[in-house]
This record gives C-alpha cells, sequence and structure tokens, in this order.
C-alpha cells in the first residue's frame, strides 16, 4: 500500500484540493513546490500549484512555512486571483511549455 508522506500529504489536506495527478517541482531557485492536475480542473485550463509561506526572517528561497494554493490558468497564462507565489517569476516560463495543455511537458 502506498501512502503519502511530507509534501503531498499536506497537500491532499487542503480543503479543496482535487488531485489526478500530483508532481514535485523542482526549481533550482525555489523551495520544492507541488503541482496538480484533475481532469476537472484541466477541462477548464487550471492548474494548482502549491508554495510554502515564508516565516519571519525567511527569504522565498528558504521558505518553511504551511503550504499556501495558488491556481494557474493554462489557456490565459495567468494566476488566480492575480496572485502567484511569491518568487513565481522563474516559474512563469515552465508554466507556459503547457499553454496548449500539454500538461506532460511539465513533468
Amino acid at each position: 500500500m502506498n501512502t503519502l508522506e511530507g509534501l503531498q500529504a499536506d497537500v491532499v489536506e487542503f480543503r479543496f484540493t482535487q488531485c489526478d495527478q500530483m508532481y514535485s517541482l523542482k526549481h533550482s531557485k525555489l523551495p520544492t513546490m507541488i503541482l496538480t492536475i484533475s481532469d476537472d480542473s484541466l477541462s477548464r485550463g487550471w492548474v494548482n500549484l502549491y508554495a510554502r509561506k515564508k516565516r519571519p526572517g525567511e527569504n522565498i528561497y528558504s521558505a518553511s512555512g504551511e503550504f499556501d494554493w495558488f491556481g494557474w490558468n493554462l489557456y490565459e497564462e495567468r494566476w488566480s486571483y492575480g496572485e502567484g507565489p511569491p518568487g513565481a517569476s522563474p516559474l512563469r516560463p515552465l508554466l507556459k511549455l503547457a499553454n496548449d495543455g500539454d500538461v506532460k511537458k511539465l513533468a
């Protein structure tokens, strides 16, 4: 039996998480983030990104706080509510790779 631990377990506990696929996103300039995709949200062009919040005295590269949710629209190439995670600018080119709906390009 497979169990989720660590980052994945934290993300699954979010109140509205829908997840058919889950990926860890690792970028040299950012802490590890989690990308989730559900068939329902993907049909509307959305993927979910979970990133850690900064604690007092931390910068984005060493953020170790709780996870927060951010939505990315693949077709409109924008963040839900106009706000991405802190330090998100290096992620935009990666997320734009999947603007044609082929999220496998992110993996």
